[in-house]
């Protein structure tokens, strides 16, 4: 169950309405068995796991182990007995406490029997709110387990949530999933309702890929019917409550007559929704529930019913049992086909942890740029290693992005005072030790970028290292370790566009950035004569003009390219950034004290709007000179926000976006492409609000604006008639207690510790003539400060003041990511590709070392699909993600050749107060500081298990480090900085 009520709050009377509706329900329950197709009914039965909900995750985690010990040992009593693992998290945490290998035989043979099943899906996600790679890696986990016990998982079993995002679909298919099985908690804030006469149907992705799909619905969770809905074992007592599900209606009935009665509704329903089919499938689940309710209730009584001939016939099956029946006896291009997002809008839950979602939405991106970096350096440098944890930093983000997972309240009287906190304490460690090991990454490899001593270096030189996968132009801010005032582009050598702002920053304006590459500038200090001084209440550019009144609002936003008003004050009924709670717009407290601070210089203009002892303490609005853009930043100040008592409803807070662009387009970009809303969207999915993955746009004929934003994702639509006018951006929800189940209502200070009451919010609006075109909107997505940097030690520098590392000859197609391939061969590197603007595209990729072959994978790349591929010649089909092989032609190390190295004697020089180090180009490793000592020999094996070891044990060292000499044989001197080498091997 969902751990937070986004949608709906009030226990009390939603209980008693649902008892109403189930009353209502069972006096219209028919005498008598209704005429119908169906003859047979497959059971499914599963239990549904939140990671989290119930306990903190690790403790979700650990109580796996008893779980499915429970599952093997009813197999073991029960031919019958059918068991589905819903998510494949379920199966690691079992892997990770199971010492015995007779087990671990035991689970291989009940899954290549089919007696247990494994859903393909790591867990129930967020999928609307989750990054496009770490979407792509849904299903590795699984092809993990393929690999372990011989199976191929073929079915995604994910539930609870109510809604997801079209990119699922393409995930699966290309991962050779082609089935999806959902029971939909449509009872908390909606989701798709598709009419059960249209079940099953395709799923149909924008790549024109498909999926079939069969969707449970109800008021109890979807899943839950066939033991709260439909009595199929009506002895099974509620998790909850310690009560049967059996309305009091049918008290005193035998289980069978119940049954009878319960299957009766459920065939009548479907019939009365069209369903023509012979066959039709029951979910059987509940929250954390063990196999005793099937081996105890359901197995008799399926027995008991067959055996007395009632029809329709019961199977107790898998998904997969089910897919093939139906499958193989109907006919298959009968079932519909649907197209478009599936909008259950769950992530809202996630506002509940503002400063962590705001982190997560950072991680998606960071992890693929960090790696996709280090591979680049390792082709270019032709020394593969062994690859960092980067799995164990997914499985963190994995975590967080499941459909449980914000910092927040529990579900009333589920969770102790002290498992509250602790899961809470649990989801920012997680994301924590990502997002560090993230950086730390990134920041090791741009210090890589720099290959040469730096002889005659300026004071202090910054690398600029752009991830995307085009040129760019950004304003760049860092905090010199001197005080330094101006920068020297080292590719022109001329001065850039630079700007020493409040708050100490150094920004300028980092201009044609190679796309995947860096650019190097010099830092010094100058004098500077003073800026003139200006309005208070007027910002310019050479682009626009934003006028604000005494209080910071914004009056009017005028578009000088074009020569007219672009957005007029609320009065006109525009908004920029007004802060709303529940929808209503903020008076300023009388308390409140604003003062504004207008900055002005050659890069930008910015406005600080500051208001004391305010829950919106501060606004700040700034024009760069340079781009065609208005940046807008939000902070919100919790401490100062209104107490929120258990019982009453959340308080949400929201920046308002209301444009005056009539008659117009709304465009979506969710991280693969962009989509048209409302079109774009499954029948019945809800239309009030939208999870864009980082930048929305207004589109007509003449004009356009594109809203990016960083730190938030849900906005919710304001309509006027049947255009999108604007969007409330939901910044955070607001709550301070919560009822434990030890301690009743508590009061928590924060449900995020360890961060600070601010929350800051960054928007980006441009404005732009004629249609936005979906390459302009999915740029216009990537943050501001999406660019790297790294200030360089005084003895390095850059080969090249500019150089690219990877490019594509087309905007058309992004990189998602480079990264080691799976397979393990350090030949291979895996290259995804993702189409983006919704057209055939054929492109030249540019790499750092040569490449011998490139062959097209299944997205999980366990299957070759095509071979004898080239990289001057890829083609890509409309919102395809393609995922290629490559495998790098340059020379091998013997170690990974299969044979050993040989360290000879080097004597000339001694390491130099542990700085002067030497890199083995051709050796998983780096030489230590030490006296040059005689030769040692280093076998294969150590490099495969050292491997081994790695990826078992999570350690995440940046190289392979030994305690060898100083000097070693076919290397290359080398000055390095002092690195914290604490992590050996």
């Amino acid at each position: 169950m969902m751990a937070s009520l986004p949608f709906s709050k009030s226990f009390p009377g939603r209980t008693a309405l649902l008892a109403l509706i189930a009353s209502a329900a069972w006096r219209t329950v028919p005498a008598q068995t209704p005429q119908t197709s169906v003859d047979t009914i497959y059971v499914i039965p599963s239990s549904h796991w939140d990671l989290g909900f119930l306990r903190p995750p690790d403790e979700q985690m650990a109580v796996m182990k008893p779980h499915l010990d429970a599952v093997l040992a009813a197999c073991e009593r029960h031919a019958d007995f059918r068991w589905t693992i819903e998510s494949v998290w379920q199966l690691n945490a079992w892997l990770e406490r199971t010492q015995d290998p007779k087990q671990i035989a035991q689970m291989q043979k009940l899954l290549q029997a089919g007696q247990i099943e494994l859903s393909a899906a790591d867990g129930s996600q967020h999928t609307e709110f989750i990054g496009s790679e770490e979407l792509n890696r849904l299903i590795y986990a699984a092809r993990k387990a393929h690999k372990q016990f011989g199976i191929q998982p073929t079915i995604a079993m994910m539930n609870d949530t109510p809604g997801f995002s079209s990119r699922v679909v393409q995930t699966l298919a290309t991962s050779g999933v082609p089935f999806m099985m959902t029971g939909s908690n449509i009872a908390l804030g909606g989701g798709l309702s598709v009419s059960r006469g249209m079940m099953p149907f395709f799923w149909q992705g924008p790549d024109g890929s498909k999926i079939l799909v069969w969707q449970t619905q109800g008021k109890n969770g979807g899943y839950t019917e066939g033991v709260a809905d439909y009595h199929l074992a009506p002895a099974v007592e509620d998790p909850y409550k310690h009560t049967r599900f059996v309305p009091k209606e049918l008290a005193g009935f035998s289980d069978l007559e119940i049954t009878r009665r319960s299957v009766d509704k459920l065939l009548a329903e479907y019939q009365s929704a069209g369903y023509h089919h012979s066959l039709l499938a029951v979910m059987f689940l509940h929250d954390g529930v063990g196999p005793a309710d099937e081996e105890n209730a359901l197995l008799p009584n399926v027995r008991a019913w067959n055996a007395a001939g009632m029809k329709p016939r019961l199977v107790v099956a898998t998904p997969s049992e089910f897919f093939h029946a139906l499958t193989q006896r109907e006919d298959v291009s009968a079932f519909p086909t649907l197209r478009g997002d599936w909008n259950g809008l769950w992530a809202r839950v996630k506002t509940n942890s503002p400063a962590l979602s705001a982190e997560a939405l950072a991680l998606q991106d960071e992890l693929p740029q960090a790696e996709t970096l280090r591979s680049l350096l390792r082709m270019k440098q032709q020394a593969p290693d062994a690859p960092p944890a980067f799995d164990h930093a997914y499985k963190n983000l994995f975590i967080y992005d499941e459909h449980n997972g914000a910092a927040q309240g529990s579900w009333p009287d589920v969770m102790t005072r002290a498992e509250v906190s602790k899961q809470n304490e649990e989801y920012v460690d997680k994301l924590a030790d990502a997002t560090n090991f993230a950086q730390q990454q990134m920041q090791a490899e741009l210090i890589d970028l720099t290959d040469r001593a730096n002889k005659a270096a300026p004071a202090q030189t910054l690398l600029v290292y752009n991830p995307s996968s085009w040129p760019a132009s950004r304003v760049t801010c860092v905090k010199p370790n001197i005080n330094s005032n101006a920068v020297r582009d080292l590719a022109t050598n001329s001065e850039a566009h630079s700007q020493t702002m409040q708050d100490g920053s150094l920004c300028f304006e980092a201009a044609d950035v190679p796309a995947t590459g860096y650019r190097t500038y010099a830092l010094s200090a100058t004098k500077r004569s003073s800026p003139k001084p200006a309005s208070s209440t007027t910002l310019e550019s050479p682009y626009y003009r934003v006028e604000f009144d005494g209080n910071g609002n914004v009056l009017r936003i005028t578009d000088k390219q074009q020569g007219e008003i672009v957005m007029m004050d609320a009065s006109h009924g525009d908004e920029v950034g007004t802060l709303k709670i529940d929808g209503n717009s903020v008076k300023l407290e009388a308390t409140a004290q604003v003062t504004l601070h207008r900055e002005q210089g050659p890069l930008m203009e910015r406005l600080t709007i500051e208001r004391q002892n305010s829950q919106w303490p501060r606004t700040v609005i700034s024009l760069p000179q340079l781009e065609p853009k208005i940046m807008v930043s939000e902070t919100l100040d919790r401490a100062h926000m209104p107490f929120v008592p258990y019982g009453k409803d959340s308080n949400e807070y929201s920046f308002g976006f209301h444009v005056g662009i009539p008659e117009s387009q709304l465009l979506v970009e969710d991280g693969n492409g962009v989509r048209p809303f409302p079109q774009y969207v499954l029948p019945g999915a809800r239309t009030d609000a939208l999870v864009p993955r980082h930048a929305i746009a207004w589109s007509n004929d003449k004009r356009h604006l594109i809203l990016s934003q960083k730190d938030s994702f849900f906005d919710k639509l304001l309509w006027n008639g049947s255009n999108a006018a604007g969007v409330d951006v939901v910044a955070m929800v607001k709550s301070d207690q919560t009822k434990t189940k030890d301690q009743g209502i508590q009061t928590f200070d924060a449900f995020e510790p360890h961060f600070d009451s601010l929350r800051t919010f960054s928007f980006t609006l441009q404005y732009g003539r004629g249609p936005a075109t979906p390459v302009a909107i999915y740029q216009a997505s990537v943050s501001d400060d999406v660019n790297k940097t790294a200030l360089l030690p005084t003895t390095r520098t850059a080969s090249s003041p500019r150089s690219s590392l990877l490019s594509i000859s087309g905007a058309g197609v992004v990189v998602l990511d480079l990264k080691p391939s799976e397979d393990g061969d350090l030949q291979h590197y895996t290259l995804r590709l993702q189409e983006i603007e919704g057209k055939q595209q054929r492109i030249a990729v540019t790499l750092p070392a040569g490449v011998s072959s490139v062959a097209q994978t299944s997205l999980t790349e366990d299957v070759v699909l095509k071979d004898g591929l080239s990289l001057r010649s890829i083609e890509l089909t409309p919102h395809q993600t393609l995922t290629l092989r490559l495998t790098v032609s340059n020379a091998l190390s013997p170690v990974q050749q299969g044979g050993s190295i040989e360290l000879q004697r080097r004597s000339s020089t001694r390491c130099d107060r542990g700085e002067h180090r030497q890199r083995c180009l051709l050796a998983p490793f780096s030489c230590r500081q030490g006296v040059p000592q005689a030769a040692a020999r280093l076998p294969a094996a150590w490099y495969i298990e050292h491997r081994r070891r790695t990826q078992a044990y999570g350690e995440r060292p940046t190289r392979a480090i030994l305690r060898l000499p100083c000097r070693c044989c076919r290397v290359r001197d080398e000055r390095l900085p002092r690195r914290d080498h604490s992590r050996q091997t």
